[in-house]
């Protein structure tokens, strides 16, 4: 008999599917406790640092990493997304953990809200640049300037190890988390139709499994580099980055910890965007940080349940998804 979980879950993707699924979310989270929502950009329109609207508790300048939170944590977002809607959960929540956390939009192609559609590689050249301004930032007494753990969604799991491999930023970090990373592409006709409607996203055919990108990226099968721990957070319910487990990356277990959500949470059906308002994903990734950016062993996320993760599919993916389509058309 088909249960109920299995009916729900193909219903929500189904209809998400129907409408072709970004990588932002519409529909942001509610802030975390004792931290107060921005709802308006700075007088200039942005921060210091270039962020239009970070999240409360991102992008505080005055903030110094201490004995317990070493690291910078740069938040990197998806294709068509921005620091403030990617992040507005996860963001703040860091924040509350005691790390100095820092986001930025990038990628722009004048389209915003729809940032991170420029070629991956300009992008990648536009991450380094924001990554040595919060460094000089989060320098200690005697001038050090620490490495930098990332966590990064979708195209922003990814491109940031473009940076390291090519662009002289694996001695500037020490871990990356992918959550839903494009690490070997997608081959979901959903993401080969994003091109179609926002023909500006150059990043979309990036992220082709046989872009040209992709195969510098990933040239030589080399995946992971030495001295940087990694962590990859995925889900089976992934309806815009397929094969999920295409998400994984190659490299010594010792450094690199692959896992989806179902390996601890076997009912979870959150889809894409769902992962960036998913509880699971907030202990993994604050596990994994904990750990240097590789996740521990030991780890036991919260698990939110079905009607959570049916309500983050609609909610989130739907609301987006018909978002992204009608802005589109009207601008034809």
């Amino acid at each position: 008999m088909i249960g109920f979980r299995t009916i729900a879950a193909a219903m929500a993707g189904a209809l998400a599917a129907a409408l072709l699924l970004v990588t932002a979310p519409f529909a942001t989270a509610a802030p975390a406790d004792g931290l107060t929502r921005a709802v308006a950009a700075p007088a200039d329109g942005v921060d210091p640092l270039g962020t239009r609207n970070p999240p409360p508790g991102v992008n505080v300048l005055d903030c110094k990493p201490d004995a317990q939170h070493p690291n910078p944590v740069i938040l990197a977002h998806g294709t068509t997304g921005n620091a403030h809607d990617d992040w507005a959960y996860l963001g703040p929540e860091f924040k509350k953990a005691g790390w100095c956390v820092w986001a930025l939009d990038y990628g722009d192609t004048g389209h915003y809200p729809y940032d991170a559609t420029d070629h991956v590689i300009t992008s990648a050249q536009q991450f380094g640049a924001f990554v040595d301004k919060v460094r000089a930032l989060s320098a200690g007494p005697d001038g050090t300037e620490p490495k930098v753990q990332i966590v990064g969604f979708s195209q922003g799991g990814d491109m940031p190890r473009y940076w390291m491999r090519y662009l002289g930023g694996a001695a500037r970090t020490a871990g990356l988390i992918g959550i839903s990373p494009m690490t070997h592409g997608s081959t979901s006709p959903l993401w080969h139709l994003i091109p179609e409607i926002a023909p500006y996203c150059a990043a979309c055919v990036d992220e082709y499994p046989d872009s040209p990108y992709k195969a510098v990226e990933n040239q030589d099968g080399i995946e992971t580099l030495p001295g940087i721990r990694y962590t990859v957070i995925a889900t089976h319910q992934d309806e815009l980055v397929t094969p999920w487990e295409s998400q994984f990356l190659a490299g010594p277990a010792d450094r690199v910890a692959n896992h989806a959500i179902q390996d601890f949470c076997p009912g979870a059906v959150s889809g894409h965007l769902g992962m960036l308002t998913s509880p699971e994903v907030l202990d993994l990734a604050t596990d994994a940080l904990a750990h240097g950016g590789r996740l521990s062993d030991a780890v036991h996320p919260r698990c939110r349940g079905l009607i959570g993760d049916v309500a983050s599919l609609f909610t989130q993916d739907v609301a987006k998804s018909t978002k992204l389509i009608l802005d589109n058309l009207l601008a034809r």
